[in-house]
């Protein structure tokens, strides 16, 4: 699919279960091959993602985000279509195990599967301040737009988005 993107498409939405290293090592290659059989120019896509990402200003959000973050990897990684980006990291038997754990309906069980390695390399952590050069750091290269992907409550960390635009903004003019 990406090879096709790559070859046809003026934009390619990368899953949210991505570690930078599936992107480096997968994705960005096969969206080359693409680009190369269309004779196409790396600018003619666009590559975007929603990320995870744990605001780290209040510790009972922390540990809502974390846990329900926990619970959405473990939901995307019980389903065979998404091991390869388990496997690529040496998670493989983690990944299978999810998904026997998701056939026999012990969702409860899941999360407790994805360590905190695991979550470290699917989220990125930061105050609101920090994320944006945290995102531009990590993402680099690899995608050309980015949302936030986790539950967002309207009204709920106003100041904290402020701040996260005024961080991207900040960063754009350097």
């Amino acid at each position: 699919m990406c090879q096709l993107a790559g070859e046809l498409c003026q934009g390619f939405h990368v899953h949210p279960l991505h570690t930078s290293r599936y992107l480096r090592e997968v994705v960005t290659p096969s969206i080359q091959r693409g680009l190369t059989q269309g004779d196409r120019d790396r600018k003619a896509i666009e590559l975007s993602s929603s990320i995870f990402v744990i605001p780290t200003v209040d510790p009972k959000q922390v540990e809502r985000h974390e846990s329900e973050i926990r619970q959405q990897i473990a939901f995307y990684a019980s389903t065979p279509q998404y091991r390869p980006v388990f496997e690529i990291e040496g998670w493989g038997e983690t990944a299978q195990q999810l998904g026997r754990l998701a056939a026999s309906g012990r969702w409860n069980d899941m999360p407790l599967l994805i360590s905190d390695a695991m979550l470290d390399d699917f989220a990125l952590r930061g105050t609101w301040a920090e994320l944006p050069a945290r995102v531009l750091e990590k993402y680099h290269g690899l995608l050309d737009r980015v949302s936030y992907y986790f539950p967002v409550v309207p009204g709920e960390n106003e100041d904290g988005w402020r701040t996260t635009v005024a961080g991207f903004k900040a960063q754009a003019v350097r």
